[in-house]
């Protein structure tokens, strides 16, 4: 069993089960319907589907450090 729990009721989560924010937590879809915002104190996101949030963009910092990544793969080969 997953050590993943609500960050709202503190029931277990299966890995593909509930709803993901920006900030890390994780939660039952019930759970982010019925309090209608993320449960971690000073976050103000709303939870999504883990799909969509893995779907994001990379930013530029992002980019730029697998760029330089595989120029460093390259350059130790």
């Amino acid at each position: 069993m997953s050590g993943t729990r609500c960050a709202y009721c503190h029931d277990q989560l299966s890995p593909h089960q509930g709803l993901s924010c920006a900030c890390g937590s994780r939660l039952h879809k019930a759970c982010a319907r019925e309090l209608g915002r993320c449960p971690t104190l000073g976050c103000a996101r709303r939870p999504e589907p883990r799909c969509r949030a893995q779907q994001r963009p990379l930013t530029p910092p992002a980019r730029g450090l697998l760029a330089l990544g595989g120029l460093l793969a390259r350059w130790l080969s």
